[in-house]
């Protein structure tokens, strides 16, 4: 810090400390100013146990060299010291003072330095600074809390000024210290901001074997009225660093060692980017306790402190995945002429050791970031998909569709904006077999192609979610920088591949209606649809586990489903080239065969079981026949948004036939007319029923369900599953279908459905009650 007639400058300075041992002289130089104190020049009126200050004077020049007292004792450092050299020339019109601020010691060896763990450090802040001529002295205190795999550094505190010249103390300042270490160097350089002067520089070291102590310089220079320069130093504290596990207000200061990907260009003053190519990435995550402030340290020595989250500014990022384990989004940033994207993924993965190692599992995944295009403003990158792994081997497959649009990434409101490019994107990739660490390649199908890299993490105890970057770039120079996050669902290998081609046991998506005549009621035969139902097939052995996954409801005299299809109960003597038959002690089944050998349909994705078993609920008998439409369910983003299709299917069911007051097993045909643009659906069940005790043939006639298949999501386009309603003369308004999309593209449908019949009469007695399924596939 320079002073001159009321202006003031600040800067880094390289400056050179000596001890000599012999004669117990200190000299300090900056190669172009030097001087030597020896102990004869200790100025004992500014010295005590806590500091020693030197004076020497050279004509109208007078130096002083402070510095505190380094040993072993209590609140001492060992392997630092700080050091305060001041020079005053004075004449006989100006006052030219200088202040240089150092810290010293031995540092730690580059290759000793920590790259894992976390620590505190209990700090002491000296310096000064000036307004026009006036001189303050600074000293304070905090702590500096430091991840070494990162590399991000936080610190706060409070200092006090002291007016040199009338002693006045204005007391309890407050100071906030960022920095971000060197991958590679004992080294770390950021920003340190005193509330009475701004911001400045602030660059350091770690001292001792084995980095025990920390040493930094800061210099502030907001205008040519003021300047201040200081030094930050010691040792290791008690203050907890990254013991929190609560990612929205975090017990500790807590740091995160993000996934990242990046993309950057020069802006133009209409936003258009050029010279576009990928970014450096966020090297470390900052969040304070309680969750404040937020800080994103960039590779590229970028501190990025507290940005707005979702608003418009120069400075601005959105969280597009925030669950229990992990953080997702997009930081944008156009401070400057160069703007840039970083894509994050941070939270809490899975340890290594709990990360499985046998088994599957699929995610569902969404995409979401930002494409730098030269001649182009920034634009979104949103889409949905899926991503599975295989855990015993590692293999692990994505696929999804995607929108690019020309909102902001990085803002919340209207993405992905207009669109500008569709498309679909598949990768592959490996789960390593020694660590948690994902990575891959995957590719973009759109207009303009894309390619690059997946990079990722599992997240929670027990990989509950899935979290990676995507780094990819087009052969025309644009980049791509985007999270692909989720959590765990729906396995899409069967609805790309279809069920003879899984090789592992997988859970599959179904629907169930049951017909259940209870003993004793009037009236006995009842229905029941239920929209959640999985099935866990083992293709190893054929076997099945048919489960319910309704909670909250009361079936009341209704068995709940939940029923194993066990190898060992496979009859292949009584099967057939349509049906699979089951025969355990307390039930009988039989599973429709998928492929193109059934002469009933061939279908590729899309199967059902009909299980017949008796139970005694709150003391009745209770016989239930359940139709369990399953299969590999189409996902969401390969659900057609525009157009519609036709599908012709088979029916199966059962129930009690008013006419001739006995039960019947039904037979038929049905046609699905889906309009996905419109997001309606219209389904005609073309029944015959047969007698279960003569085997008389009725025809029943066509039976019509329609309604929205917007599934679980009105407004948002046509889902996978969905609702329909029976409709027309003497149809019970409780007839219902619940129906689900299967395959490719929705190539097959399949539904589980309720019948009731009010006869034309209106007498109850003599209604039909059925409930059955139906499965089909696209004309």
């Amino acid at each position: 810090m320079n002073g001159n007639n009321g202006t003031a400058t600040a800067s880094a300075l390289t400056l050179t400390v000596t001890y000599n041992a012999t004669n117990q002289s200190w000299t300090v130089s900056d190669g172009t100013l030097s001087r030597t104190f020896l102990p004869s020049n200790i100025d004992a009126s500014q010295s005590n146990s806590a500091i020693t200050t030197y004076r020497v004077v050279s004509g109208t020049t007078t130096e002083f060299l402070s510095l505190t007292t380094t040993g072993t004792g209590a609140g001492q450092t060992r392997y630092v010291g700080a050091g305060v050299w001041q020079r005053v020339t004075t004449d006989t019109t100006t006052i030219n003072g200088r202040v240089a601020s150092f810290a010293y010691g031995v540092q730690t060896p580059d290759a000793a330095l920590p790259r894992t763990g976390a620590a505190s450090f209990d700090v002491r802040l000296l310096g000064a600074r000036n307004f026009s001529s006036k001189i303050y002295a600074l000293g304070g205190t905090g702590t500096l809390s430091v991840d070494f795999r990162s590399g991000g550094i936080a610190g706060n505190g409070f200092y006090d000024e002291t007016d040199v010249e009338t002693g006045i103390v204005a007391r309890n300042f407050g100071w906030q210290a960022f920095a971000l270490l060197s991958r590679s160097a004992n080294s770390f350089l950021g920003e340190l901001t005193l509330d009475s002067i701004g911001a400045g520089q602030l660059r350091g070291s770690f001292f001792g074997p084995a980095a025990e102590e920390v040493g930094g310089t800061f210099n502030n220079n907001p205008n040519a009225d003021v300047a201040a320069t200081g030094v930050l130093y010691g040792t290791r504290g008690t203050t907890p660093v990254n013991t929190s596990t609560d990612l929205t207000s975090p017990a500790t200061d807590q740091f995160y060692a993000p996934q990242t990907a990046s993309a950057r260009g020069t802006l133009a003053a209409n936003g258009n980017l050029s010279a576009v190519s990928a970014g450096t990435g966020i090297a470390s995550v900052f969040q304070g306790d309680l969750g404040v402030p937020l800080v994103f340290f960039g590779n590229d020595g970028r501190i990025m402190w507290q940005p707005r989250r979702g608003i418009d500014t120069p400075l601005s990022y959105e969280f597009y995945a925030s669950t229990d384990f992990l953080r997702a989004g997009v930081l944008i940033d156009r401070r400057s002429s160069l703007g840039q994207i970083d894509a994050f993924v941070y939270g809490f993965p899975t340890t290594n050791a709990a990360t499985p190692r046998t088994g599957s599992a699929s995610f569902n995944v969404a995409l979401n970031g930002g494409i730098a295009t030269n001649g182009s403003p920034f634009r979104s990158v949103n889409g949905q998909g899926s991503l599975n792994l295989n855990f015993q081997s590692g293999a692990i497959t994505t696929l999804g569709a995607y929108t690019v649009g020309n909102a902001l990434p990085g803002i919340a409101s209207n993405l992905p904006g207009t669109q500008t490019d569709t498309g679909n994107w598949t990768g592959t990739g490996t789960l390593s077999a020694s660590a948690n660490s994902i990575t891959g390649n995957i590719s973009f199908d759109g207009t303009t192609d894309y390619s690059g890299t997946l990079n990722g993490r599992l997240y929670g105890p027990a990989a509950e979610q899935v979290g990676a970057v995507v780094q990819a770039s087009s052969s025309g120079g644009a980049v791509m920088a985007a999270t692909l996050t989720g959590a765990r669902g729906t396995d899409t290998g069967a609805s790309q591949s279809g069920l003879a081609a899984l090789t592992t046991t997988t859970v599959l998506s179904g629907d169930s209606a049951q017909y259940y005549v209870v003993n004793g009621l009037s009236p006995a035969e009842q229905t029941l649809n239920d929209s959640n139902v999985e099935v866990t097939y083992n293709p190893t052995d054929k076997s099945y586990i048919l489960r319910s996954t309704t909670t909250g409801v009361n079936f009341g005299n209704a068995k709940q489903l939940d029923q194993t299809l066990a190898a060992a109960d496979l009859r292949t003597a009584e099967s057939s080239a349509t049906f699979d038959v089951y025969r355990g002690a307390d039930y009988t089944a039989r599973v429709f065969k998928p492929g193109a050998a059934n002469p009933a349909i061939a279908l590729t994705y899309t199967s059902f079981a009909e299980v017949v078993r008796t139970d005694t609920i709150d003391g009745r008998q209770v016989a239930t026949r359940y139709y369990v439409p399953f299969g590999g369910i189409t996902p969401d983003f390969q659900i057609p948004r525009t157009g519609s299709a036709s599908y012709s299917g088979v029916v199966y069911g059962y129930g009690r036939n008013g006419a001739t007051q006995r039960e019947a097993s039904l037979s038929g045909t049905s046609a699905f007319t889906a309009d996905f643009g419109a997001g309606t659906g219209n389904v005609v069940l073309s029944l015959t029923a047969t007698d279960a005790t003569n085997s008389a043939v009725s025809n029943l006639g066509n039976f019509t369900y329609s309604g929205s298949i917007a599934g679980n999501c009105p407004g948002c386009g046509v889902g996978n599953t969905f609702s329909l309603r029976g409709t027309g003369l003497n149809v019970g308004s409780n007839s219902t279908l619940v129906g689900s999309f299967f395959g490719l593209n929705a190539a097959e449908w399949a539904g589980a459905f309720s019948l009731l019949l009010d006869s034309p009469s209106g007498q109850a007695t003599a209604g039909s009650t059925y409930s059955g399924v139906t499965v089909g596939k696209k004309n």
